[in-house]
């Protein structure tokens, strides 16, 4: 999953779609969010170490990896460093490095705790309207439905989600080189309307993977795969059905 989000995000739509195509899931909560034991996120490279694990202890052989933003970029760093675990990516949401938006988007996020000024609770819903694309926010009653569902979040933030969106906000992007080696075939998502993660952006870091094709998802922002859930699980399912067959 992306930053300060549990592997549940996947159950409200991505999951059950694999489950009824046939497919057996895996979505586990990175340090510091949902059910970890931890409340002290990690870099990448570290959380793509811990995916490693969990496979090696539970699946049946080379997996399809899917991860949204943040998560793009552990399962591409699983990808590039346990080629042998991985039969093929989604990555959507992916950028080389984060931009000035997005560089925003994340520290705000990491600003969000119950110490800051009254009204913070407003700022949080805010911030994830703007991981909407305008189109489902020009429906008021669609707005208001994503309005409630932020305002339903823990307040104050968890302490390992506001330290998961530091770390991403910290972190450099992805080593070029051990883009350009990795072997791995998949798949580059993007959201037409994401201003965190924008289109330009997505298609210069598909540009340094050797092996992935790239589509894009209309009407949808940074949080593309809720708004626009039958055309992403679509894509996924297609990957699915390639890269494990």
């Amino acid at each position: 999953m992306g930053a300060g989000s549990p592997g549940d995000v996947w159950r409200a739509y991505q999951v059950p779609a694999l489950v009824a195509a046939g497919y057996r899931t895996i979505a586990p909560d990175s340090r510091g969010v949902g059910g970890s034991s931890s409340e002290f996120p990690a870099p990448p490279e570290t959380m793509a170490g811990d995916a490693a694990h969990i496979l090696r202890q539970i699946a049946d052989g080379p997996v399809l990896v899917v991860g949204t933003s943040m998560g793009a970029r552990v399962a591409v760093e699983l990808a590039a460093r346990e080629p042998d675990l991985v039969a093929g990516m989604v990555l959507m949401a992916a950028q080389s490095s984060a931009g000035t938006v997005a560089q925003m988007y994340l520290r705000a996020h990491a600003a969000l705790t119950g110490d800051v000024v009254p009204g913070s609770e407003s700022l949080r819903v805010l911030l994830g309207c703007a991981g909407l694309s305008p189109r489902t926010l020009e429906d008021p009653v669609s707005a208001r439905n994503w309005a409630d569902l932020f305002s339903c979040q823990p307040w104050p933030p968890p302490t390992g989600v506001v330290e998961q969106f530091r770390v991403a906000a910290s972190v450099p992007g992805p080593d070029p080189d051990m883009l350009g080696r990795c072997t791995v075939p998949g798949t580059v998502v993007s959201f037409a309307d994401d201003i965190i993660a924008p289109p330009g952006a997505v298609r210069e870091f598909a540009d340094l993977l050797p092996r992935v094709d790239v589509v894009t998802v209309e009407a949808a922002g940074h949080l593309g795969y809720l708004e626009q859930p039958e055309e992403t699980n679509r894509i996924i399912l297609a990957a699915a059905r390639r890269y494990l067959a």
